[in-house]
């Protein structure tokens, strides 16, 4: 759980670095509301006006992924996988 943390940390502050619209949902969510739960990614859902701001904080912050996948996502509202330190999850946009 200590690298989802870490990751969750470090995404939040990208997004809000990148002046975006997020909500965090999923089992991370499930288990903040007391779930049992075990989980090994992060579902969140974002928006931006400022998706070159977003893909550049996103790689200050040490995440990896297609920034092809990540342009065509926020156009096609549809989802990209980040990687951060040998755990993937997804960004539905």
């Amino acid at each position: 759980m200590e690298k989802i943390s870490e990751a969750l940390q470090r995404l939040i502050e990208a997004l809000e670095k990148a002046n975006c619209r997020y909500v965090i949902v999923g089992g991370l969510v499930a288990i903040h509301y007391g779930r049992n739960r075990i989980t090994q990614d992060i579902d969140v859902v974002a928006d931006t006006d400022e998706v070159e701001l977003l893909i550049s904080t996103l790689k200050d912050k040490g995440f990896e992924f297609s920034e092809r996948d990540l342009l065509e996502a926020f156009k096609e509202r549809s989802r990209v996988t980040l990687f951060f330190r040998e755990m993937s999850f997804f960004m539905l946009t």
